[in-house]
């Protein structure tokens, strides 16, 4: 019952356990529904989009406590695990991408725009800046990774710690921008990328209220 998923998520295993079975059930689902030739587009769509879900949630849960408490919050294990998660997702999305759905053709869509072209003159320079924000986060993901411990917080200092592991605010922004270039080539311009925006939005507003309430340290 309620006692027993309050007490899975209380423990790092149980969290990492239950994430286990929630994205092997969605890629499950995902993989073995409509056509078997476009099970991989699929699948780094899907990747791609719980990347940036549990990027979401890690980013806004310490927000979200520093809101309700006007302190600032260091080191939150919850946050940290969905972090890892949205790192994993990322970085599979990344090489399902790379090795898989980039083919000649649709690798080209992001340098010329797509054919009937929405944003005349955005391809080149936007195409490729969008392709270089996906393979740059991926190579933060790596490195917040590799800081997700407690071996590295202690090595580092939490003062230090936690200027790098501001590095996954750049994430964010480096993914939505290139999210946003992926729906329009997509043709997806209405509710997946309205979806994108708005929650984009909703995080930023999130963690500007929570700077101003630890600033003013409302408890």
């Amino acid at each position: 019952g309620a006692g027993c998923l309050a007490r899975l998520l209380s423990s790092r295993p149980g969290r990492h356990g239950l994430l286990l079975l929630l994205v092997g059930g969605l890629v499950a689902g995902v993989w073995f529904t409509g056509e078997p030739a476009m099970a991989r587009d699929r699948f780094s769509l899907l990747t791609a989009w719980l990347c940036f879900a549990l990027l979401v949630a890690a980013l806004g849960l310490g927000p979200w406590q520093a809101l309700h408490t006007g302190q600032p919050v260091l080191n939150n294990l919850l946050r940290r695990d969905l972090g890892i998660w949205a790192a994993l997702a990322g970085l599979t999305h990344l090489v399902v991408a790379t090795a898989v759905v980039m083919q000649p053709a649709y690798f080209r869509a992001y340098i010329t725009g797509p054919p009937a072209n929405p944003l005349p003159g955005w391809a080149g320079w936007i195409g490729t800046a969008s392709i270089v924000a996906g393979y740059l986060v991926g190579l933060i993901f790596l490195m917040l990774l590799a800081l997700s411990n407690n071996r590295s917080l202690r090595r580092l200092g939490a003062p230090r710690w936690k200027r790098l592991q501001r590095a996954a605010n750049l994430a964010f922004f480096l993914t939505v921008a290139h999210g946003v270039i992926f729906q329009v080539i997509e043709g997806r311009t209405r509710g997946w990328l309205a979806g994108l925006v708005v929650v984009s939005m909703a995080i930023l507003l999130l963690r500007w209220q929570a700077r101003r309430a630890v600033a003013a340290g409302v408890v």
